[in-house]
C-alpha cells in the first residue's frame, strides 16, 4: 500500500511540475510570470518554453486520465504496484521529454533552476496530498 501511495504521489505531483493542477488560466500566467522572473527569461525564451511546458503537463495528465486517476484531485481506481510502476515510468519520461525539448531553450543554469524549482513543487504537493489522504 506504502508503494502504490507513493507512486500516485510522484505521479501527480510530477504531473504539473511549477503549476497548481487546479489553477484558473489567470494564475497560471501568474504563475509564468514568477518562473520568467525567477530564472531570468527572456520574453523570447518564455514564449518557447511555455508551450513545451503546457503539451507537458497535458502528456501527463493524459498518462494519469488512462490508468483511472483524476489529474485533478489525484483520486480514481485503485492501482497496483505494476500499475504504479508504470505510471511512474511513463509520467517519468514524460517530464525528461519535456526537460529534453527545453535543453536548447534555457541555459544550463536557468533548466537547473527549473528542475530544482519542479522537485519542490512537487514535494510541497506530495505532502499535502499524504496529509488529505490522512484527515
Amino acid at each position: 500500500m506504502k508503494t502504490i501511495l507513493k507512486a500516485m504521489f510522484v505521479s501527480v505531483f510530477l504531473l504539473m511540475g511549477f503549476s497548481d493542477i487546479q489553477a484558473e488560466a489567470s494564475s497560471t500566467d501568474t504563475q509564468f510570470e514568477e518562473i520568467q522572473e525567477q530564472l531570468e527569461l527572456t520574453d523570447a525564451q518564455m514564449e518557447e518554453m511555455r508551450p513545451i511546458v503546457e503539451a507537458g503537463q497535458q502528456k501527463q495528465r493524459d498518462i494519469l486520465a488512462s490508468y483511472g486517476i483524476d489529474p485533478d484531485s489525484g483520486e480514481g481506481e485503485k492501482i497496483g504496484r505494476r500499475q504504479a510502476m508504470s505510471i511512474r515510468r511513463e509520467i517519468k519520461a514524460a517530464r525528461e521529454e519535456m526537460f529534453e525539448q527545453l535543453k536548447p531553450i534555457l541555459t544550463k543554469a536557468q533548466l537547473d533552476e527549473f528542475t530544482e524549482m519542479q522537485e519542490e513543487q512537487a514535494e510541497k504537493r506530495r505532502l499535502a496530498i499524504r496529509e488529505r489522504l490522512r484527515g
